[in-house]
């Protein structure tokens, strides 16, 4: 997210999803910590889980065609670094109309620069919506 106007897209659709389930979560806006995520969610019985929000407005034309989701190198680090620590952490975004979660340091490494939306995609759970796309990030145990 270049200016944020991007992020706001997502976070309001997230929140509602979060309100609704009546789980304890913290947007963090924090500019003395680079890369950590936008949201901080604690799910019952599960424990917390760290996700990163990106959106992009278009598909590329082709699906062998470059997009960028816009992850920044602090972001993968931060990413990165939980997961080897043992922390539940997820790249979230909205691409076009569907809902895509990436889970994997693989993944967040092509997400830091522009990379063919096939390897991309293909990398990733894809989700109709956004209740399903919460649903997954608040529940998915990463190996």
């Amino acid at each position: 997210m270049r200016d944020g106007s991007e992020k706001r897209n997502v976070w309001p659709k997230v929140k509602t999803e979060l309100d609704k389930l009546r789980w304890h979560y913290q947007r963090i806006e924090d500019k003395f910590t680079p890369g950590i995520p936008d949201v901080n969610i604690h799910v019952p019985r599960f424990g917390d889980v760290w996700v990163e929000l990106k959106y992009v407005e278009k598909l590329p034309r082709d699906e062998r065609h470059n997009i960028e989701i816009g992850l920044r190198p602090e972001q993968y680090i931060w990413l990165r670094d939980a997961k080897k620590a043992g922390r539940h952490v997820h790249l979230l975004a909205k691409v076009g109309m569907g809902w895509y979660v990436w889970s994997d340091a693989g993944a967040w490494e092509l997400a830091k620069r522009p990379s063919p939306w096939n390897e991309l995609r293909s990398k990733a759970m894809q989700f109709d919506n956004v209740e399903s796309a919460v649903s997954f990030v608040s529940r998915h145990q990463q190996t």
